[in-house]
């Protein structure tokens, strides 16, 4: 892990520099990310400076620019299908997630359906492991699936596709 390969990876998850601005800080420096986001970082129990990750500071600088969706292991399609239309790449392709909302199924196969339509738009879905049962999730243009799945393995970050539906 390099804070080299953490900037491309952010670069490539997000056009806005902050992200990668942050990212690198945290690759660099825990203590001065820490002493930066002291109270969020509090708010999500993290009281340490080493307590963070690189892979925290990316999400969390996605989630401050609004390019990630934050949901859990037992959200339904439905939930699945708001919190991917509120994301402006979704909203401003103007796929029409209804279909997925309508699935009687759980998150990974949601997400798997969600894909189906974006990738008509030249979208795609992608989750950042942070956690067991929480599931951070982002929309990239289907070009930059391949090489921010590189630049995840060269980070050491975790980043997968959904399991796509049976």
């Amino acid at each position: 892990m390099t804070t080299t390969s953490w900037t491309d990876l952010a670069q490539l998850l997000s056009d806005r520099p902050e992200v990668a601005t942050s990212t690198a800080l945290a690759a660099e420096d825990q203590a001065g990310y820490f002493d930066r986001n002291r109270q969020p970082l509090l708010d999500r129990g993290i009281d340490r400076a080493d307590g963070v990750t690189t892979a925290i500071a990316l999400v969390d600088a996605l989630a401050e620019t609004g390019e990630l969706a934050y949901l859990d292991e037992t959200a339904d399609a439905e939930t699945v299908a708001a919190a991917l239309g509120a994301l402006a790449p979704v909203r401003e392709s103007g796929v029409d997630l209804s279909s997925v909302a309508e699935l009687d199924v759980r998150l990974e196969p949601a997400l798997g359906a969600a894909n189906l339509l974006l990738t008509e738009a030249g979208l795609y879905v992608l989750i950042l492991e942070e956690d067991v049962d929480e599931y951070p999730l982002v929309v990239v243009p289907t070009a930059r699936v391949s090489e921010i799945l590189e630049a995840a393995g060269r980070a050491g970050a975790g980043i997968r596709v959904p399991v796509a539906p049976n």
